[in-house]
């Protein structure tokens, strides 16, 4: 894909210019949101839908 943007006769035959410094900035900003939603949402997941564990054979002991 980067070729595209970035290889001369690629640019002439597709129609495109290179990005620049603060485009890539962009996108990879975007690019993160998606992994950091996903993180923060299976966080939630672990703290407010905790499973009760099983109780060992040394706890039922007691």
């Amino acid at each position: 894909m980067a070729a595209i943007s970035y290889v001369p006769l690629l640019q002439a035959v597709f129609n495109t210019a290179p990005l620049a410094a603060g485009d890539w900035a962009v996108l990879a900003g975007l690019g993160v949101l998606p992994l950091l939603a996903d993180e923060a949402r299976k966080g939630w997941l672990r703290r407010h839908h905790r499973v009760p564990r099983k109780e060992t054979r040394k706890e039922v002991d007691r």
